[in-house]
């Protein structure tokens, strides 16, 4: 091959060429390695940030319900009663007209069933030390009876509930909490929970609310149990949150709405699912 002076100069033209591009290069790869570590970065403060706020709402709704128990003995207390020597007013004892000895009834009638249900399993056991056999074998039986709690448990319910708050998510749905009462007394069962709502529910929710309708809700639905087994939770724990069953053991539940009407539209409460329909001087809610 024969390399003249032309050939020469386009050679180092090239090499110029390369040296110069070689900087350019490695800046993008730079850049797109730079770019990469912030999204990782901004996606971990993000779901740092879901799960701070997570906790938080958790942590209201816990301090909700506290509230509310001590709003109802203030009511109580309000309503009379002779006082103690030492000033207190004696409480009085909750009345119930459910039937909580039925798992469905209520909220609290599920988690002490299944309370009951942990105890009654695991009496014998021995649940041993983190990673010897005795342990895995605990832990196997509760999965066994995890999965025997949820499938049994689970059923048609009728309760009647009162709404405490709402939200609504980036999707648009609409999350409800509610709180289970009894239908006479107004006596709470339970803790709060969430629901999701349809369309037309929200908007027969949003007109109750809009008219301040008295009374309860009436919710109809399905109560679908969800034990969850945590074998990094032997304790109760500060906050009680989820609520503890047993060590490895924690209460959780949803319920899958069917109807929401209001309780004074019932013809017969618990016994239908149509409400009656408003008379025509009143403003009609959403059908």
């Amino acid at each position: 091959m024969r390399i003249t002076l032309s050939t020469v100069r386009i050679a180092r033209v090239l090499f110029a060429a390369a040296v110069l591009a070689t900087p350019a290069i490695c800046a993008s790869a730079q850049s797109d390695s730079d770019l990469r570590r912030q999204n990782q970065q901004l996606t971990a403060q993000v779901d740092d940030l879901k799960k701070q706020l997570k906790e938080a709402q958790d942590r209201n709704r816990q301090l909700q319900d506290r509230v509310s128990q001590l709003e109802s003995q203030l009511r109580r207390m309000a309503a009379g009663g002779a006082a103690t020597p030492g000033g207190t007013t004696p409480e009085e004892p909750e009345k119930v007209t459910v039937d909580e000895t039925v798992p469905s009834a209520s909220p609290r009638a599920l988690f002490k069933a299944i309370v009951d249900s942990y105890a009654k399993t695991t009496t014998d056991l021995d649940m041993g030390h983190p990673g010897d056999g005795k342990r895995r074998a605990y832990l196997k039986k509760l999965e066994g009876w995890k999965s025997q709690q949820d499938r049994e448990l689970r059923g048609p319910i009728t309760w009647h509930v009162r709404a405490v708050d709402s939200r609504t998510t980036r999707s648009g749905d609409l999350i409800v909490t509610l709180v289970a009462v009894d239908p006479e007394t107004d006596v709470r069962l339970g803790n709060s929970f969430d629901v999701e709502l349809s369309k037309l529910q929200a908007e027969r929710l949003a007109w109750a609310d809009a008219h301040g309708a008295p009374g309860p809700l009436v919710l109809r639905g399905t109560l679908v149990p969800n034990v969850r087994i945590n074998e990094d939770r032997g304790t109760r724990g500060t906050f009680d949150n989820p609520p503890f069953i047993g060590p490895f053991a924690e209460f959780l539940y949803s319920v899958e709405v069917k109807s929401l009407t209001l309780a004074k539209e019932e013809k017969e409460p618990g016994a239908t699912t149509k409400p009656v329909e408003p008379k025509d001087t009143k403003p009609q809610p959403p059908r």
